[in-house]
């Protein structure tokens, strides 16, 4: 299975800080593994398998006939919920959705045939159940917040929170690339015939 991520948003009374968690059922997203071959770099143990299915640090190893561990990693440490998540997202959104699941989407790496992926959305009205969700909500938030935290530095955030931080300093600072990615897209650019955006 691939990173079968799972988005959820709630509303609170607060409209700059709503709950939002966007997350994948893998112990990390694709990405971050292709960073780190990028980097040439290893990855942390837990994060994936070879092709054999034994724990590797090495990104060419997962991203090469291997796969990405569920969320918790290996069995150990309860990677057996992850995969139970990972599945109930496959047949939320591939089973029921009509669209390829499993071993029938083609491993996106290795060719560009269609995955024919499918998602399942939901909405639900909350004043349906409690009239006074947003308060609620921003209540169960403040109750987040107020918990100590290990470095008071670091406070109790909830989903969302850090994603914001981020984009803020992006656009305040720009973001910042690894010189293999950069050289990556050039080539890319240069293959496309297209304009190479702008570094500082």
């Amino acid at each position: 299975m691939g990173t079968n991520p799972i988005a959820f948003a709630a509303p609170s009374t607060d409209p700059n800080s709503p709950f939002e968690l966007d997350m994948a059922t893998s112990t990390v997203p694709v990405g971050k593994i292709e960073v780190r071959q990028m980097q040439k770099a290893n990855v942390p143990l837990g994060w994936g398998v070879d092709k054999d299915g034994q724990p590797s640090t090495d990104p060419n190893e997962i991203l090469g006939g291997g796969g990405l561990t569920p969320l918790g990693g290996l069995e150990e440490n309860a990677g057996y919920k992850g995969y139970g998540l990972a599945l109930a997202v496959e047949v939320l959104c591939g089973v029921l959705g009509g669209g390829n699941f499993g071993l029938k989407i083609p491993p996106w790496r290795l060719g560009r045939k269609c995955a024919n992926n499918a998602q399942t959305f939901v909405a639900v009205n909350p004043k349906f159940f409690a009239e006074d969700f947003n308060q609620r909500m921003f209540e169960l938030t403040e109750q987040m917040h107020s918990l100590p935290s290990v470095d008071p530095k670091l406070p109790v955030l909830v989903p969302g929170e850090p994603e914001r931080a981020t984009k803020k300093e992006y656009e305040e600072n720009g973001v910042q690339l690894h010189t293999n990615l950069v050289e990556s897209l050039r080539k890319l650019a240069t293959s496309l015939q297209v304009e190479f955006f702008s570094i500082k």
